[in-house]
Parts: structure tokens; C-alpha cells; sequence
């Protein structure tokens, strides 16, 4: 038994506690998303500014 497993009881737990379901948990292949690590085309970030790191053109107010 890992972490996620004890944490996961521990969820199940306080929601019976608290009287709310339990949230559903995928189980099945199909109801998980596969997000690509391929990076965007260029044009997709046109005129964006990087918010974690801060801009790269000044801000004017």
C-alpha cells in the first residue's frame, strides 16, 4: 500500500464522515485524457506573455 492508497481511504473516510459521495474515480482507460508533450505551433502563442516568469513587453497602465 502506497501513499495514494492511504489517501485515498482517508478521502473515502471524511466524506462518509461529512455525508457526501465520494468523488467518482476513473477506473477505466477510456476516462483518462492523454495530454501530448509535443510543443505548440509558434502562431499559438502570438502576443501571449509568459505570467510566470513575467512579460516580455512592458505593461502600460
Amino acid at each position: 500500500m502506497n501513499d495514494l492508497d492511504r489517501l485515498a481511504i482517508d478521502v473515502d473516510e471524511v466524506a462518509e464522515v461529512a455525508g457526501a459521495p465520494a468523488p467518482p474515480v476513473p477506473r477505466r482507460p477510456e476516462d483518462l485524457v492523454t495530454v501530448p508533450d509535443t510543443p505548440y505551433a509558434p502562431d499559438f502563442w502570438h502576443g501571449a506573455d509568459d505570467e510566470g516568469v513575467g512579460g516580455h513587453r512592458p505593461h502600460y497602465r
